[in-house]
C-alpha cells in the first residue's frame, strides 16, 4: 500500500510511520504504539498479545482489536475504543470511539472532527475554562460562606466535641515521649537480659550440664497448653453433664401413658444407649483434679527433681512418673472425642422430642425439656468443637521424655548407691560447683533484670493504653469526621426548637421543620386551605455517595444551557463508566440526609414519609421536591448544616489552583 505525504494523510491515512505521534492517543500512552522490536514492522493488540497486526493498519479505519486498541482515533471500533482529547488550556478527556468524526466536536479543540473541522465549531477551549473558574468562585464561594454559618452555629450553640482539647493533645505529646523513652529502656534490658542468659547457659554448660539442658526445655508452653487444654475440656464436659441431666430429668418426668410414640422411642434409645457407656466417667470435676496434678507436676515436681534435685523418688520411678503424666495429657485429649459423640448422640435424641413431640398432649416433663434444652444449645452452641494436641505440644513432650530418661539416673535418690555413677564420685565437687558464687550471681542477675523489664513493659502497655485513648478521643472528634460531624448536627438540631425552612414549589407551599422533638413536613395548597402532614422527623445520617450522585446531577441541571459540563465528562478507559473532571467538588457536602415517616396516609395509598437531602449552601432554601415512589417524597434543602467542615479542596490533575479559590 502506497503512503501518501499530504499532511492530512500522515493521521488519516492507514500508513502511519512507526515514529508519527498516533492520533487518539494520550502523550503518556504513545509509548505502547511502537512496533514489537525486531518484527518487521508488527503491532499487537493492548488486551491481547496474541492478536499481532501490520503497524499501518493502526488507525486505518477497520476495527480488528476487540478492546478497540488500534482505532483510537477513528470511529471504526465504536464504544469499544477511546479518542484522547487534548484540550489545551482546558480539561484533557477521554470521548467514545463512536463520536470521531460525526460532525459535533466533542473535544474543545475539534481534533476529533479532522474530517469536518470547519462545519463542526464548539466552545473554544479558553471559554470553557472561563466559565469552569466562574464555577469554582460561585460553587467554592457558597461553600465558604455556608462553612462559616456552620461553624458559627457551633459556637453559638457551645457545642464542643472535646473540652480542652489543647491539653489533650499536650498529654498526648508528652505520653508519646514517654512511650519512646520506655521502648528504648525495654530493648537495652533486652539485650543485656540476653547477654546474662548466654553468659548463665555457658556458665551451666561447664559446671552443671543438666542444669544447661533443663533451661531448654519450653516448661512454660507445656502448662500454658495443659491449663487452656483443660479448661475447654472440662467445658465439654459440663457441657455433657448438663444435657445428660436434661434427658436424665425428662426420663423420670415424663408421662409414658400418654403414649407419645416420639417421646416414648426417644427414651428407649437413651436408656439402651446409655446402658452402652455408663461405664464411661466423663465427669469435670475430674477434668479439674487431673488438670491441678499435671500443674502441680509439671511447674513444682519436675523443676524440683532435675533443677533443685531434692527429690526422694529413685530414677525408673521419675521416668515412671513423668509417663504418667504424659499419657494423662494424651488420653484427655482423645477421650474428648468420646464425650463430643455422648453430647451429638444424647442432642439428636432431645432435638427430636422437640420438633415432633405431640403438643395436644401437654406434658410438662417434655415442655421443661425442650426450654432447658433451647438454654443449653444457646450457652454451648460454638464450643463443642474437638480439640487435637498441638503438633508442638507432642514434640516438646516426646523432648522431655528423653530429657527425663536420659538424667534420671544423676538426679534420682539412687544416685547414693555406691556405684550409681559419675556424679557419686564426685557428688561433694558437684555441690561445689551447683552453688558456685558466679553461677548465682548471674541466676540472680537474670531474676532482677526480668522484673526490672516486666515493670518497664508494664508501664509501657499502661502507657499505650492511655496514649491510644486520647488519640482516639481526639480523632473521634476531629473536625470533618463522621463521628465528629454527627454528634455536633445532633446537638444543633436537638436545639433548633421553632426553627422551620418554608418555601413554596409549583402551587404547593412546604414547611421543614428540622428538630427531633417534634419536627414536622407540612404540604398546604392555597387553593383549598388544605394542610397534609407528609411526615414526622425520624432519624438523620450521613450518606455521602448520595450526595455526590445529587451535587453532579445539580451541576448537570443547572449548568445545561452551556457546554462546560459536557465537556467536563470523561468517558473513562477503565469501564468504570463517566467521570466529571472537577476535583472533589463534590464532597463539599457533608450527606446530611434526614428521615421523616408516619405522615398522613395517601388515598388508596401508604402513609406518607419523606427524605431530606441538605446541600452545603449560605441560605435556608427548599430548592426541588419530587416523589420517586407513591406517597415517598424526596426534598433537596440548602443549608450551612450540609458542608462538610473537613472540606479542602483539590483541583483536578488538568486545573492549576487560583487564587481566592480555596
Amino acid at each position: 500500500m502506497v503512503c501518501f505525504s499530504v499532511l492530512l494523510h500522515l493521521f488519516w491515512s492507514p500508513c502511519v510511520a512507526a515514529s508519527s505521534i498516533i492520533r487518539g492517543v494520550a502523550p503518556d500512552e504513545q509509548h505502547l504504539y511502537q512496533p514489537i522490536e525486531g518484527s518487521g514492522g508488527k503491532w499487537h493488540c493492548l488486551n491481547d498479545s496474541s492478536i499481532v497486526l501490520d503497524f499501518d493498519q493502526i488507525n486505518d479505519d477497520y476495527c480488528d482489536c476487540p478492546d478497540g486498541s488500534d482505532e483510537r482515533g477513528t470511529s471504526a471500533c465504536g464504544a469499544q475504543s477511546r479518542f484522547y482529547c487534548q484540550n489545551e488550556g482546558f480539561a484533557p478527556r477521554y470521548v467514545m470511539g463512536y463520536k470521531v468524526n460525526d460532525g459535533l466536536c466533542d473535544c474543545c479543540d475539534c481534533s476529533d472532527e479532522y474530517l469536518h473541522s470547519k462545519f463542526a465549531q464548539s466552545a473554544s477551549c479558553n471559554a470553557l475554562a472561563a466559565d469552569f473558574d466562574g464555577l469554582l468562585k460561585e460553587e467554592l464561594g457558597m461553600f465558604e460562606a455556608g462553612q462559616r454559618l456552620f461553624r458559627e452555629m457551633i459556637t453559638n450553640h457551645q457545642i464542643n466535641g472535646v473540652k480542652d482539647r489543647a491539653s489533650m493533645e499536650r498529654t498526648a505529646d508528652q505520653l508519646s515521649k514517654e512511650l519512646v523513652a520506655l521502648e528504648k529502656k525495654i530493648e537495652e534490658h533486652n539485650l543485656l537480659l540476653q547477654d546474662v542468659i548466654e553468659a548463665y547457659n555457658n556458665k551451666l554448660l561447664d559446671e552443671n550440664p543438666i542444669m544447661q539442658e533443663y533451661n531448654q526445655l519450653n516448661m512454660d508452653y507445656v502448662l500454658d497448653t495443659i491449663k487452656e487444654s483443660f479448661i475447654k475440656i472440662q467445658g465439654i464436659s459440663n457441657a455433657y453433664k448438663e444435657l445428660n441431666d436434661i434427658m436424665s430429668a425428662l426420663v423420670q418426668d415424663y408421662n409414658p401413658r400418654l403414649n407419645d410414640r416420639v417421646v416414648n422411642s426417644n427414651v428407649k434409645k437413651y436408656l439402651d444407649y446409655f446402658e452402652q457407656v455408663e461405664d464411661r466417667n466423663f465427669n469435670p470435676q475430674l477434668d479439674e483434679v487431673q488438670r491441678d496434678q499435671l500443674v502441680n507436676y509439671f511447674g513444682v515436681e519436675f523443676p524440683e527433681i532435675f533443677a533443685e534435685r531434692s527429690s526422694d523418688l529413685v530414677a525408673k520411678d521419675i521416668i515412671g512418673k513423668y509417663y504418667v503424666a504424659r499419657a494423662m495429657v494424651i488420653t484427655k485429649f482423645e477421650t474428648q472425642d468420646s464425650i463430643l459423640e455422648s453430647i451429638k448422640h444424647i442432642s439428636d435424641i432431645l432435638q427430636d422430642i422437640v420438633a415432633n413431640y405431640n403438643v395436644n398432649y401437654q406434658d410438662l416433663a417434655v415442655k421443661a425439656a425442650g426450654a432447658k434444652y433451647k438454654e443449653f444449645l444457646e450457652q454451648y452452641q460454638d464450643s463443642l468443637k474437638p480439640l487435637v494436641m498441638p503438633e508442638e505440644m507432642d514434640q516438646e513432650l516426646i523432648h522431655i521424655g528423653k530429657f527425663v530418661v536420659k538424667h534420671a539416673e544423676n538426679v534420682g535418690n539412687d544416685r547414693n548407691e555406691v556405684g550409681n555413677g559419675f556424679w557419686d564420685a564426685l557428688a561433694n565437687i558437684r555441690e561445689m560447683v551447683f552453688h558456685s558464687p558466679d553461677s548465682s550471681i548471674l541466676k540472680e542477675q537474670i531474676e532482677a533484670l526480668g522484673t526490672t523489664l516486666d515493670n518497664f513493659k508494664d508501664k509501657e502497655a499502661a502507657v499505650r493504653e492511655n496514649l491510644t485513648h486520647i488519640q482516639q478521643t481526639l480523632a473521634y472528634h476531629s473536625e470533618g469526621t463522621s463521628s465528629a460531624l454527627k454528634e455536633q448536627l445532633s446537638a444543633i438540631l436537638n436545639q433548633l426548637e421553632d426553627f422551620c425552612i418554608t418555601d413554596r414549589i409549583d402551587e404547593y407551599l412546604y414547611r421543614i421543620c428540622l428538630n427531633p422533638q417534634g419536627g414536622t413536613i407540612l404540604q398546604a395548597q392555597e387553593s383549598n386551605n388544605k394542610v397534609v402532614l407528609i411526615g414526622t422527623f425520624e432519624d438523620f445520617d450521613l450518606d455521602k455517595d448520595h450526595a455526590v450522585e445529587i451535587y453532579l446531577n445539580r451541576l448537570r441541571t443547572f449548568y445545561s444551557e452551556n457546554d462546560l459540563i459536557e465537556h467536563l465528562k470523561n468517558d473513562a478507559q477503565d469501564g468504570n463508566g463517566e467521570q466529571l473532571l472537577i476535583g472533589n467538588l463534590p464532597d463539599m457536602n457533608n450527606g446530611l440526609l434526614v428521615d421523616f415517616t408516619n405522615g398522613e396516609k395517601c388515598w388508596n395509598g401508604p402513609k406518607r414519609s419523606a427524605q431530606v437531602f441538605i446541600r452545603c449552601g449560605n441560605e435556608y432554601k427548599i430548592t426541588s421536591v419530587h416523589e420517586p415512589t407513591k406517597c415517598n417524597y424526596f426534598f433537596e434543602v440548602t443549608a450551612p448544616l450540609g458542608c462538610n467542615l473537613g472540606f479542602v479542596y483539590k483541583p483536578p490533575s488538568w486545573k492549576s489552583m487560583k487564587p481566592g479559590l480555596n
